[in-house]
């Protein structure tokens, strides 16, 4: 049996040990290590997450470390509801072969010149992102990166990964891009002209680095998908990937349905607003989804309930919600708290210091944590800091980088790497292994992570 094996297991005893050692209470240790075990079995035991996470909330329920209600509370139902409503509407698109038709009319562009065709996609991810969101734009762009590996027969693994850091670098443009965006947006009260100002040009930069890493460490895989390329006749390719598309125009009626008010939710829940109905933007998004995975259910006969049944990744959702109520409990048990005091009697209070803190902890969190529960933790603190007196706009600029680009070194740093892991294994796909992720993760989050954070503390901090 291989050491990994036993890695969920040996990690949090030893995090355990760690915690008793340095005089931390109980139930912080109990839940600190209850998610640790979840961690560990996710990075080295990929298909036994769902165990894990399942067995964790149990404990946790057990040992009042998470209260049902909180259960309820930090499960992040809104994300939960989005990504179930857009797996049924990306699983209907993939039934009438939509995805196909929109290749055919990409393709002849990027035939026969690989390394357009990885720029034109990571740019495409990083565009699409910040227009709707990452979670969207993983379900759409993993589907047309698989198809288009399936037609030149080329491993899909090595394709998925920049197009998953683009997307994932992408939403930190604009206000919606992410869940994380949208958590710093709304509570450090920043804008879409905040987002255009200080995210944006670091994010096109960002992009920019993404596309010449890719050259860099897949020089060979390039070589290979140019040959592969040579093989295969584009007009025969774009007549047959035509040919199979079914019903194209309702098809992107539903599609546009979903992506224009995707796009402008913020100005209809302002709209809503201004007429005395309150709604947040999130659950503009969220109703969307819901509505269009409804007319899809309801009016495609049998077709639409077994899309529902078989096209939704019911695990990783069950596991997202375990994972996320799980994290939510170190706010119960008082860890919160306990890294507020500590980080202002460690900076004396000065705002530079705290940046610099503040962003070091969350890029190393959010790789381990899932970057959204890493911000939603500490966003807490940001605030407790501005009651304080305290200046903390760049601090949430340091958040929404850190917690972003450090979050592109692990498989379970994002959302968005979580649904391509899962939609990999709903195929039937050979898995990403850890080492292949860290391989060319790590080295890129560590690149953009520092990049982006020096950036924003030159412009807020020394040329101010």
């Amino acid at each position: 049996m291989r050491i990994g094996s036993y890695l969920p297991a040996i990690i949090p005893l030893t995090v355990s040990l760690i915690l008793y050692n340095i005089g931390l209470d109980n139930r912080s240790i109990v839940a600190i290590t209850i998610i640790a075990f979840v961690i560990s079995t996710t990075l080295f035991m990929w298909k036994r997450r769902l165990a894990a996470g399942v067995f964790g909330l149990a404990i946790a329920f057990v040992l009042n470390i998470l209260p049902f209600e909180l259960f309820l509370e930090f499960m992040h139902m809104d994300i939960i509801l989005f990504l179930l409503g857009m797996m049924v509407v990306v699983g209907y698109l993939e039934e009438t072969n939509y995805f196909e038709y929109l290749i055919s009319k990409l393709i002849p562009y990027l035939h026969g010149y690989p390394r357009r065709f990885y720029a034109v996609l990571i740019f495409l991810g990083g565009m699409f992102a910040a227009m709707v969101d990452e979670v969207t734009a993983i379900l759409f762009m993993s589907v047309i990166v698989l198809e288009l590996s399936s037609i030149y027969k080329v491993e899909p693994r090595k394709f998925l990964l920049p197009i998953t850091y683009s997307v994932i670098i992408g939403g930190t443009a604009t206000v919606m891009g992410n869940p994380v965006a949208i958590l710093v947006a709304f509570n450090g009260g920043l804008t879409m002209f905040d987002f255009f100002v200080w995210a944006t040009p670091i994010t096109v930069t960002a992009l920019l680095i993404l596309i010449s890493y890719t050259f860099l460490m897949l020089k060979g895989d390039l070589e290979k998908l140019h040959h592969k390329m040579k093989e295969v006749d584009v007009k025969e390719i774009v007549e047959l990937l035509s040919r199979e598309a079914v019903n194209t125009r309702k098809s992107t009626a539903i599609f546009l349905s979903v992506l224009i008010p995707i796009i402008i939710h913020g100005e209809i829940a302002s709209l809503l607003n201004s007429f005395g109905i309150e709604v947040e933007p999130k659950l503009i998004l969220v109703s969307v989804a819901l509505i269009a995975a409804s007319y899809i259910i309801a009016f495609e006969g049998e077709a639409g309930l077994g899309i529902f049944l078989h096209r939704v990744d019911w695990q990783t959702l069950v596991f997202l919600m375990t994972f996320f109520s799980l994290v939510g409990s170190l706010k119960y048990v008082g860890v919160i708290n306990a890294i507020t005091t500590y980080l202002v009697n460690l900076s004396g209070g000065n705002p530079e210091a705290l940046f610099m803190y503040i962003s070091a902890i969350t890029a190393v969190l959010s790789p381990l944590l899932d970057n959204v529960l890493t911000v939603a933790t500490i966003s807490p603190i940001i605030r407790e800091l501005t009651t304080l007196g305290i200046d903390t706009y760049f601090i949430w600029f340091g958040i929404l980088f850190s917690g972003v680009f450090a979050a592109l070194a692990t498989p379970i740093g994002t959302s968005a790497s979580l649904v391509m892991l899962g939609l990999l294994e709903k195929r039937r796909l050979k898995a990403l292994t850890l080492g292949e992720w860290l391989k060319m993760g790590l080295p890129l989050a560590i690149i953009v992570t520092l990049f982006a954070l020096y950036i924003v503390y030159l412009r807020g901090y020394v040329l101010q």
